[in-house]
């Protein structure tokens, strides 16, 4: 782990940690290698309009960020928590890129040419690790479900006989033995975790769902006799199995040296215990295919060598979990303020539309960056600023 530099690495209004860790039997300190911040996510976390009500919900996540060098390369790790309870997990890749001498005759096979005696070589970034749920406890379940396209009639559409219609197919993995899983091709398939045990207001269980996101990719090869036994976890795209403190990592530092007979050997965590209502953990890869070219000189660029995946609640609330938030804005023309104005005076009344002039919005007292102060002239129609509504 290293120094982050403030205001690059980090916001420089972030609130940066140490951190104590072993490094080869060594118990060493890294001074400001953590940072923590909030930051506005850039987008809403909900909004709707119609034509008598708008609302939009300020959207923004609180970060914790790390960064390990290893190697050549420097691993950017962020854990994020959103305000509507989704936990996100993001890595970004930079350092100097693995490379190879050129040679015209490979005619690019392994990697293109990026400098005038290298090519870069072709090779994946696979980062593993270990999600722990306890919701509402340790006893949770996995859930997968599949959407599935049969062929039906139905009595309200009779001329169109039989045509095809999607449906969920809801299964629970009940062992470890249907731990080992892919990615969801296209999608259609969900993998949730939830607690049977403890239900939301409609009966549904409670639980979060695991929602894999940019490149959440494996090992291509399967038969290297460089990670014969050593890397299982790389060539499985995602698992699911029973929460063990003598399982705590999917390998171990010297399992490189060993790959036929590592002293961790990740497909052996699965050995047909029950799954139902137990304690579980989710084994996720984070990662990239490095598609190496001229832009990894001399550094490889973090907005293309990106990995995520979230964790969202699923059920967990009986609504979505924003609706008791205060950095909300709502225009609602029946219900809310509506500044009326006249040649001689400008006021405000409680009241239901229709009514002259524009609407006033309801901020639950948020007040106007002192850094964007509102000028006579200025234009932008926002929410310290009365809108005009159709039809008003």
């Amino acid at each position: 782990m290293g120094r982050l530099v403030p205001g690059y690495d980090c916001p420089y209004h972030a609130t940066y940690l140490s951190e104590t860790f072993s490094d080869s039997a060594k118990i060493r300190t890294a001074n400001n290698s953590i940072c923590i911040f909030e930051t506005d996510l850039g987008t809403p976390v909900t909004r709707h309009s119609d034509p008598a009500y708008l609302h939009s919900t300020k959207g923004s996540k609180l970060t914790v960020r790390v960064i390990a060098t290893v190697a050549n390369y420097d691993y950017l790790w962020d854990y994020t928590f959103w305000v509507d309870g989704t936990i996100g997990v993001d890595a970004h890749a930079s350092g100097y890129v693995q490379a190879n001498y050129y040679r015209p005759d490979d005619k690019g096979k392994w990697g293109p040419r990026i400098q005038e005696t290298i090519s870069g070589t072709l090779h994946t970034h696979v980062m593993n690790f270990k999600a722990d749920f306890d919701l509402g406890g340790t006893a949770n379940t996995f859930v997968k479900t599949d959407i599935v396209v049969e062929n039906i009639t139905q009595p309200w559409f009779p001329e169109r006989g039989t045509f095809e219609m999607m449906r969920y197919n809801i299964t629970e993995l009940q062992t470890e033995d249907e731990g080992l899983l892919p990615v969801p091709a296209n999608g259609q398939s969900k993998y949730t975790i939830v607690n049977k045990n403890l239900k939301n207001k409609w009966g549904e269980p409670r639980g979060y769902r695991i929602v894999p996101g940019l490149s959440n990719v494996h090992l291509a090869s399967q038969n290297s006799p460089f990670f014969i036994k050593s890397a299982q976890f790389a060539k499985q795209a995602f698992a699911v199995s029973r929460q063990h403190d003598t399982e705590p990592g999917s390998a171990t530092t010297l399992n490189q040296n060993v790959p036929s007979a590592p002293m961790v050997e990740f497909r052996k965590f699965f050995n047909s215990e029950p799954l139902v209502q137990q304690d579980l953990v989710a084994w996720v890869n984070l990662g990239m295919h490095h598609y190496t070219r001229a832009e990894d000189i001399p550094n490889t660029l973090m907005s293309e060598a990106h990995s995520s995946i979230t964790f969202a609640p699923h059920n967990w609330g009986d609504a979505e979990l924003t609706v008791d938030l205060t950095n909300a804005v709502i225009y609602d023309k029946d219900k809310g303020k509506v500044r009326r104005r006249d040649t001689n005076y400008d006021y405000m009344y409680e009241g239901s539309g229709p009514a002259d002039g524009s609407i006033e919005p309801e901020t639950n007292g948020v007040n106007p960056p002192v850094c964007f102060p509102l000028r006579e002239d200025d234009q932008l129609q926002g929410i310290f600023v009365p809108i005009s509504w159709p039809g008003a």
